[in-house]
């Protein structure tokens, strides 16, 4: 059952990170980059420690010992500011359809680390699931789209890579040093918060904060909150499921970028595009297999109505 509900949780954590990139892309054209990094993190920290206190485990997070609070300092520079900065700048500078297929990426780099962190070893159907929706994100992206690549492409590349090892270190973490997902992610946004605001000071950018506008804020909002709902699934689905299974279904955020931009771009999706979709379908299905996604809206609704989706 708790695997199921991984896999549940990583599903909600593919849909807010597919909306996610498509309105990063748009509010970090307006805003410098790391400046709109620290901003976003900062709400989504806030929104954090108000789930803590929902769920009434202040005490317990107190709790922690020097050396658990010294892994969560260290999610939080791998985590939570360093590859921020990275792909927020490098998303400001190319489109949310490329910025998302390279995230989609994530599972490579998270299955190898996982083989030799976790000792994790993906099935067959998994490898080839996976196989199959990073050629349909292939497809989405497009050959003009692929054949280019610059600063913008490998800073988000690099990013991702980091993130790749940042997830499997935070599943290690978990199962190893009896860390709950919600103080990982909290660790993640306060101290990658806290970074980022140091490295803003260290090159005086502060004092940009006084240049932001009422659209600027709304923005920040918006984005804080869905970063928050991100963290907050995907820590819980990371700790239920395989990393592998997990990062595989994020795949899915990239067709979800891509339709956002076909209704608010104006972009008409061509036949391409369509097989690209039903490729990642197919893909996802396969890594998680038939019964189990057959499962997926009864124990959706189930956890739902227990109130128990979000707790551990």
């Amino acid at each position: 059952m708790s695997e199921q509900k991984g896999i549940v949780l990583a599903f909600i954590t593919a849909i807010v990170s597919g909306v996610s990139v498509f309105l990063n892309a748009l509010a970090v054209k307006g805003i410098d980059a790391a400046l709109f990094t620290a901003m976003k993190n900062l709400g989504a920290a806030i929104l954090i420690v108000g789930a803590i206190f929902a769920f009434k485990e202040r005490e317990k997070l107190l709790k922690l010992t020097a050396r658990q609070w010294g892994w969560l300092a260290l999610i939080g520079l791998i985590g939570g500011s360093v590859p921020f900065l990275m792909f927020f700048q490098g998303l400001s500078m190319i489109s949310a359809v490329k910025g998302s297929f390279l995230f989609r990426m994530l599972f490579i780099f998270s299955a190898v680390f996982a083989f030799f962190l976790l000792k994790e070893k993906a099935s067959r159907n998994v490898l080839i699931g996976a196989g199959i929706a990073l050629g349909g994100n292939f497809l989405l992206l497009g050959k003009e789209n692929l054949l280019s690549f610059g600063a913008g492409e490998l800073l988000v590349l690099g990013a991702t890579v980091i993130w790749g090892f940042e997830y499997v270190l935070s599943k290690w973490i978990m199962n190893n040093k009896q860390i709950e997902a919600r103080f990982v992610g909290f660790g993640r946004m306060f101290f990658g918060t806290a970074f980022i605001f140091a490295y803003l000071a260290a090159v005086g950018k502060i004092g940009l904060m006084s240049a932001l506008t009422t659209a600027h804020y709304e923005w920040v909002a918006i984005t804080s909150a869905l970063l928050f709902l991100f963290i907050s699934s995907w820590y819980a689905a990371l700790k239920y499921a395989k990393a592998t299974t997990a990062t595989a279904i994020l795949t899915l955020g990239g067709p979800i970028t891509t339709a956002l931009n076909y209704i608010f771009l104006g972009k008409a999706p061509i036949l391409q595009d369509a097989f690209g979709l039903l490729l990642i379908t197919a893909g996802i299905v396969l890594v998680v297999g038939i019964s189990q996604v057959a499962k997926l809206p009864k124990m959706f609704f189930n956890e739902v109505r227990d109130g128990s989706l979000w707790k551990e």
